[in-house]
């Protein structure tokens, strides 16, 4: 089998640590590296074409817009996602082949280890882990991250690519979408990449926000039945009249959050500093409504 690596990058820092990476890959297996830059730089390009990867522009904005511009130049039998802030380990692509002998598997979704550089991305990390314990140890996966993800050609062609008009959470959906088709999409823990967290908190909070108003557009797309199937968690965060009112106090707490927040986690012992980040994780995504 050919394997098709597509990278969307929006001026991203970590991307040469990402590329070289991917030139490091071991085992001889047939493969291509596909960067969409979303961006407008100088120094991406060349940097791509050094490593002679495949290079291309998105002018529209939307990292899923990207990954189909990228899918669309792809000549591989799979299709194989990771972020320009994450660097691959050397046997990645051996542990995908390795699972995809299996005909019955459509894809295979990996671990996101975190480049720890400060305390605020250690607690991401654990959020990271917390959270896909609730649905990694399902035999096929109900939603998947595009961060370390590799599908056969064939489920898209089946149920179509990601959706472009979503800003956050288009792998989540395009998951739910390949399991409700009958697709099987299993999780190896040992495909891993490394990825880089947010340093800050201020930043992530905001990241937060928008993160959540992106995910409710797939609330509106979809019935009730097949969002408490696959996305429940989403409905924590719904907007409703009865509870506008909350998004006032969800803003009045979390203000001060942006200033503090930083602060806050390093003074704190760690399991207490955990608990305060997540509280006000959960205020970013209230408010992101």
């Amino acid at each position: 089998m050919k394997y098709s690596i597509i990278i969307p990058v929006y001026n991203d820092p970590y991307l040469p640590a990402c590329l070289e990476s991917l030139s490091q890959l071991q085992g001889e297996i047939e493969h291509e590296v596909i960067v969409v830059e979303n961006s407008q730089t100088d120094w991406i390009q060349p940097l791509v074409e050094q490593y002679q990867f495949i290079y291309t522009t998105e002018p529209i904005t939307g990292s899923y817009q990207a990954r189909n511009t990228g899918i669309g130049l792809t000549t591989g039998d799979v299709l194989v996602f990771t972020d320009s802030d994450c660097a691959v380990a050397p046997d990645w692509l051996q542990r995908i082949d390795q699972t995809l002998t299996d005909d019955h598997i459509a894809g295979v979704m990996g671990y996101s280890a975190g480049a720890h550089s400060t305390r605020v991305a250690a607690l991401e990390q654990l959020m990271y882990e917390a959270n896909i314990a609730a649905f990694t140890k399902l035999p096929a996966l109900r939603r998947v991250d595009t961060r370390n993800l590799a599908i056969r050609r064939s489920v898209c062609t089946r149920i179509g690519q990601f959706m472009r008009d979503l800003q956050y959470g288009g792998d989540m959906e395009f998951g739910a979408r390949a399991h409700a088709a009958g697709l099987r999409i299993v999780y190896d823990p040992q495909m891993v990449v490394v990825h880089h967290n947010a340093k800050r908190l201020n930043t992530l909070l905001v990241k937060r926000v928008r993160q959540n108003f992106g995910n409710m557009q797939i609330v509106q797309k979809y019935d009730r039945a097949y969002i408490e199937l696959y996305f429940p968690h989403l409905l924590r965060y719904q907007a409703t009249t009865q509870n506008r009112w909350r998004y006032y106090l969800y803003y009045l707490l979390l203000w001060p959050q942006r200033y503090l927040a930083d602060w806050i986690v390093r003074l704190l012992p760690l399991r207490l500093g955990y608990t305060y980040f997540k509280a006000v994780n959960v205020l970013a995504m209230r408010l992101g409504q």
